[in-house]
């Protein structure tokens, strides 16, 4: 994307800046999947049933959807904030984009999820080839968005390849455990957006930024454990391992 939009752009510099910035922190917010994957990827590896696949996926689904969810949304509705404590004043016109951003980082937690369990069960060829489609469909997406919405072309260019990549990976996943956790999924976002929206809406009548994202993070603390997605003692136990 940032290529292209430096490539496509009659004047490019100062978007192709704020592209960049934005995606150096969708980048950041990828971290948490790489050090959950590190610790699940032997667990993957010895299961070999279709039983204890599906074990293994539904507690590595919860724990990423976990800090996904509440990452993506908190970010979502606190764009503005967080674009001009770490870039600036001067880059907060980039909020926007980066809130659309947002919907590609869950997203993608939704097919990396998928995708490191199908390595695990050696279907990386079929991985491989996903992902290449995918990636020759995101170049395809951005030539012809960028031209015509810019920055937010290149964003909706990488949804629109992470949907095909995420459909085609979830296929996979279901003709494997002969199961996907639609319903666990939907209520751990539904339970993120919804404390994130109190969270923002806490923020513009006290009129702080950092007290909404406070406040935002202990209730969803609260509404996972309280409506028991995951226990203390599941954690306990994660630890251990």
């Amino acid at each position: 994307s940032i290529i292209l939009l430096g490539l496509i752009l009659v004047e490019p510099d100062s978007k192709v800046g704020l592209y960049t910035a934005v995606n150096k922190l969708v980048v950041l917010f990828f971290l948490p999947i790489t050090v959950i994957q590190v610790a699940f990827y032997p667990h993957f590896a010895r299961s070999e049933s279709q039983e204890d696949r599906a074990k293994a996926y539904n507690k590595y689904i919860t724990i990423n959807f976990i800090v996904g969810s509440i990452v993506a949304s908190l970010v979502f509705f606190f764009s503005n904030f967080f674009m001009r404590v770490i870039y600036g004043q001067s880059y907060a016109e980039a909020a926007p984009l980066l809130s659309m951003m947002m919907v590609l980082v869950i997203m993608s937690y939704t097919s990396q999820t998928a995708m490191h369990p199908l390595i695990a069960w050696k279907k990386e060829k079929k991985v491989l080839k996903v992902v290449g489609i995918g990636a020759f469909l995101n170049i395809l997406f951005n030539y012809i968005l960028i031209s015509k919405y810019e920055t937010y072309g290149a964003a909706l260019a990488n949804i629109l390849s992470e949907v095909f990549v995420l459909i085609f990976l979830i296929s996979m996943i279901i003709r494997i455990i002969h199961y996907y956790p639609f319903a666990l999924v939907v209520k751990i976002l539904a339970l993120a957006a919804i404390c994130s929206y109190a969270g923002h809406f806490l923020s513009s009548l006290v009129e702080s930024d950092v007290i909404g994202i406070l406040a935002t993070i202990i209730s969803y603390i609260f509404v996972i454990f309280g409506t028991k997605v995951i226990t203390v003692a599941e954690i306990k136990g994660y630890m251990q391992r």
